[in-house]
């Protein structure tokens, strides 16, 4: 195990705002953090715990009502039925997942009351809703460092805090049209490991000859 850096970093989704805290933590112990690599890190808001701002979820939910109000207006009958029922039905669907979410809720907190260990079909749920919890009670710092950014562009949860804001250094952003969950999957892989390998070749540049050596070389093979 290396007693000192430097350290290159980097993480997916909340693997990212893990890898994000600890570069932090290693700068401010006086180490070097050539890079950190962030792909498609969490959009959760980063602020204080208890901190709501409801006058800006009000508007949201405003401006969404307003836009299908106008569409319904310019549609006939049967459109608006054709516009509402999917729509309609998105919402019931939306509401049993909900249910089921707190169904399996109480569940997994009987099996930990009693000590009894999780089976694996509510395991999942319990590890995403730790990572929740730990990413809204996280006290987002600004960073000085060297950062690529990596994003999605077709993401599965609406963007609500923006990163580039808190990374103050250097910083690369590429965007990769597809899905959150799609960057594990070719051809995406392919796209974004091209960028992490540019990443850390420019990296291993701006490091002293001896620091480098002690890397290995990464190839296309990803």
């Amino acid at each position: 195990m290396r007693p000192h850096g430097p350290y290159l970093l980097g993480g997916y989704s909340f693997g990212a705002v893990v890898a994000f805290e600890m570069a932090q933590q290693l700068r401010a112990e006086g180490e070097e953090v050539p890079l950190l690599f962030m792909l498609d890190p969490s959009e959760e808001r980063l602020e204080p715990p208890g901190k709501v701002k409801e006058t800006g979820l009000f508007r949201l939910l405003w401006s969404r009502v307003q836009r299908h109000l106008r569409k319904l207006a310019l549609l006939g009958f049967r459109e608006k039925l054709d516009y509402l029922l999917p729509r309609v039905k998105d919402q019931i669907n939306m509401r049993i997942l909900r249910m089921m979410h707190e169904i399996n809720k109480l569940m997994r907190s009987a099996f930990l009351a009693a000590g009894i260990t999780l089976p694996h079909s509510l395991r999942t749920a319990y590890i995403w809703d730790i990572y929740e919890k730990a990413v809204r009670r996280y006290m987002l710092r600004p960073y000085s460092g060297r950062v690529t950014l990596v994003k999605a562009g077709e993401g599965a949860y609406h963007p609500r805090w923006d990163w580039v804001n808190a990374i103050t250094g250097e910083l690369e952003i590429y965007e990769v049209h597809a899905g959150h969950l799609d960057l594990q999957k070719e051809p995406y892989v392919r796209l974004w490991a091209d960028r992490l390998k540019e990443s850390l070749d420019q990296a291993h540049a701006s490091m002293r000859p001896q620091e480098a050596r002690e890397f290995p070389r990464v190839t296309a093979e990803l």
